[in-house]
């Protein structure tokens, strides 16, 4: 059958073949990078990409387990290619976080986004604004700039419950579970790709993911010698500095690279600013049969304090008011600040003694130091064990006072794999690290009004925290045929945890707890036709509870650990212009940890298990490409969230604040804490000319409640964000340059308001004639109409 190309538009096809097999590869991606046009190979190899304009194109193969195939070519006519992909030689990086990570076969939703599309937005902001355009994800900041403290929810799922690895290490705080990513500023300019797993995942190393897991890999290698410089500008006196250099291959096995970056901001909340520094350095030596590469990198991050968020009353007067570190009318501490400094390790050592056989073996260590400082008006001594002072007949027992808490950790191990591939229809991958946490906890006093018999060298409360982890897992890939896949993954996984010392508030600490843990997997993939391909999937997940469960609960029977069974079931579509997924997905929860409105001696929330509860949804995302030059993009995500039942214990005060007694609440079937019903995104990217680039796009996110009781006075408003970003690349052959990048993010287009989160507390209160509550929300507000705008040089 013969094609007639129509109004000069032709079309590359071919097969992606197995080179040493010669079998055909199913489900391998292929694009152009001129265009982000691409394909999936069929059940049969096959692919086809259609309707494209006479030029030169670079092709790009893809398959995980195979080296990448690249070849430009020259289209003035259509073109058949049979395409061999080799087996993957350990020289490349990838393999690293393959055992991590799942492919276009897979049973898992996932988003992977390489360095390309990070860089289009990498102007300053914090790594999860780079990630808010994915299925299901809310983005926020302290600071409402998305620099400084800042975070992401994923399905609703806060960040303690995401699964964070870096290169297959994890990254998740061991005691909070928590991610700063305030610790790794500029840390998108050192990263070759993300994965996003959503759900159960792979969650390979590092605790259970109970929303989604972020598989990062870094990667600066430059097979060129090469220099880049990045600068960027922007509202709130933003300011972003970058330096990238790199050798080149030497001799064809060596490499090295560095990276320097420096990022500023005053914040949009007051006084929230930030400085932030960061390197990353990383050196490769590639032989014949194995590689070694060392990853050192650092952040230092000092922000003034705005964790406290914005009450109520200064949302509606002033909602960029920040009440932290005032000492009295109009005055406020200038060094209310966070102050730490996080150093890590990475030694990976790859080898491969036969083609089908592949080893890594990876060491880290990370070294955290550093304190919040605040300025506190009026606190009792009793408060750090300290005497009273005892003037003639005067006794002072309070004092206004500068205090430090420091947090001096230590995190180190080993992540060891194996894949075995005899073909390809058969894969197994065996693997587990083993993992140790200390931490260190104390506080100090720096400056008193009145000092007592306290120095600034006494540790007001010490403790010590030690978290021990060993994980094991094997996970076969089988393909049954050409359309059926099959997948398994079992993982084991054993915790202890110990705490000792003196807490903050004066309690005597002793926690020694220990969980084992199994998680089973199974996924089956099924290959319709060439495009599309039909999938399900059921996981089990446990978490263990994290330092203040433990803490809280020492009187009690103490908190039990959570557990996720996860079923998700979609269709996955791909085709030359339109490629799209539907995701269908429910979580169930066993024991999930809630906040129950009871405080503990120091106002912290306290948290129980509840028996059942769940997040169930579907997730919609889709490319479609109808002209050469114009893209139309987007995702939805709409999910019901509920916990079943639990009960609430709540204080009650007399009108002076003295405790009276508790009151028992029961709730049911109410909606969980921060878990929109919609979160959705939309965007339309054209090319007008080469290498100039407009995108416009949209998000939704649907009303959140603040608490677990589904209450319509404590919960955050439905807000829809526009923004448009501007680019402008040009390659340059006869030059000094080798290429620029001007870059503009306009974003908030409309000058919103909006808070994407917050928190809840509320006081019972007696007068002696009745009971009536006091409602406490705060918010964090993000910033209206602003702006970053950049310049990249290539040398």
């Amino acid at each position: 059958m013969m094609v007639i190309p129509a109004y000069g538009q032709f079309s590359i096809a071919g097969k992606i073949i197995d080179a040493e097999t010669e079998e055909p590869l199913v489900g391998a991606n292929i694009v152009l990078r001129e265009n982000s046009k691409g394909a999936s190979s069929g059940s049969d190899g096959n692919f086809e990409i259609i309707n494209l304009k006479q030029g030169k194109y670079l092709i790009i193969v893809s398959f995980i387990g195979y080296q990448d195939f690249e070849e430009e070519i020259e289209l003035t006519r259509n073109i058949n290619l049979n395409i061999l992909l080799k087996p993957r030689a350990l020289r490349i990086e990838g393999f690293v976080v393959e055992a991590t990570r799942v492919g276009e076969n897979s049973a898992t939703a996932y988003t992977t986004l390489d360095k390309e599309k990070l860089s289009k937005n990498n102007l300053g902001q914090d790594f999860p604004y780079l990630l808010d355009n994915t299925p299901g994800v809310v983005s926020f900041s302290d600071a409402g700039a998305g620099i400084g403290y800042s975070g992401l929810r994923i399905r609703g799922s806060d960040p303690s419950r995401v699964n964070v690895t870096i290169n297959g290490i994890p990254l998740n705080d061991s005691e909070s579970q928590g991610v700063f990513w305030v610790d790794l500023p500029d840390f998108a300019s050192s990263v070759q790709s993300v994965q996003i797993q959503r759900g159960v995942g792979t969650s390979t190393n590092g605790s259970g993911a109970f929303g989604a897991s972020i598989n990062i890999e870094t990667g600066l290698d430059s097979v060129e010698p090469l220099v880049q410089i990045d600068n960027s500008f922007g509202s709130f006196n933003t300011r972003k500095h970058t330096l990238v250099a790199s050798t080149g291959l030497i001799k064809e096995k060596l490499n090295l690279n560095i990276r320097l970056s420096e990022i500023a901001s005053d914040g949009y909340i007051e006084r929230a600013s930030s400085l932030l520094k960061s390197y990353f350095v990383s050196g490769t030596y590639s032989g014949i049969k194995n590689n070694i590469k060392l990853n050192i990198f650092s952040g230092k991050e000092v922000t003034y304090q705005a964790w406290d968020g914005v009450s109520d009353f200064n949302l509606q007067t002033d909602r960029t008011f920040n009440a932290t570190g005032q000492i009295g009318p109009n005055s406020f501490y200038d060094n209310q600040v966070d102050d730490y400094n996080q150093n890590h390790y990475q030694l990976h050592y790859n080898y491969s003694a036969i083609s089908n056989l592949a080893l890594a073996l990876s060491l880290h260590y990370t070294k955290g130091k550093g304190f919040f400082e605040q300025y506190r008006v009026d606190d009792d001594f009793a408060d750090y064990g300290f005497n009273d002072i005892v003037i003639g007949t005067q006794v002072i027992s309070s004092s206004d006072l500068i205090r430090r808490r420091w947090l001096d950790n230590d995190f180190y191990g080993t992540t060891f794999s194996a894949i075995y591939a005899p073909g390809s229809t058969f894969k197994v991958s065996f693997g587990g690290s083993a993992n140790i946490y200390d931490g260190d906890h104390f506080g100090e006093i720096i400056w008193a009004q009145f000092a007592g018999n306290s120095t600034n060298s006494d540790h007001y409360y010490d403790n010590t925290g030690r978290k021990t982890e060993l994980n094991l897992y094997l996970k076969p890939e089988i393909n049954i045929s050409s359309q059926l896949f099959v997948f398994g993954d079992i993982q084991f996984r054993n915790v202890s945890y110990e705490v000792n010392g003196i807490d903050n508030d004066q309690r005597i600490l002793n926690t020694d707890k220990q969980f084992d843990f199994f998680n089973p997997k199974i996924g089956v993939s099924f290959r319709i036709n060439s495009n599309t391909l039909a999938y399900a999937s059921y996981g089990r997940a446990n978490r263990e509870p994290d330092r203040n469960d433990f803490i809280d609960s020492q009187d009690g029977a103490g908190p039990k650990h959570e557990t996720l069974n996860d079923f998700e079931a979609g269709f996955r579509y791909s085709a030359s212009s339109l490629k799209s997924e539907i995701n269908l997905y429910s979580m169930q929860y066993e024991n999930q940890l809630v906040l129950t409105g009871e405080l503990n001696d120091v106002g912290t929330p306290i948290r129980i298990n509840v028996d059942q509860s769940h997040r169930t949804g579907a997730e919609l995302s889709f490319t479609w490409s109808p002209l050469d030059k114009l893209e139309f993009s987007g995702n939805a995500a709409y999910s019901v969230n509920k916990i079943k039942e639990f009960e609430e214990t709540a204080p009650i005060f007399d009108p002076v604040f003295n405790y009276l007694r508790d009151s028992v609440i029961t709730y049911a079937d109410t909606d969980i804490i921060l878990s929109p019903s919609w979160v959705a995104f939309g965007q339309i990217t054209c090319i007008p000319l080469s290498g100039l680039e407009f995108s416009f796009n949209g998000k939704y996110v649907a009303e959140q409640f603040l608490d677990n009781k589904s209450n319509n006075n404590r919960k955050l408003d439905a807000f829809l964000l526009n923004n448009l970003n501007m680019s402008f690349t040009r390659n340059f052959s006869n030059s000094i340059f080798r290429k620029i990048r001007i870059s503009l993010l306009l974003n908030n287009l409309f000058n919103v308001r909006y808070e994407p989160n917050g928190y809840s507390y509320f006081i019972f209160f007696d007068d002696g004639s009745s009971v009536f509550q006091d409602n406490y929300n705060f918010y964090y507000p993000q910033a209206g109409f602003n702006f970053l705008g950049g310049v990249s040089l290539t040398f």
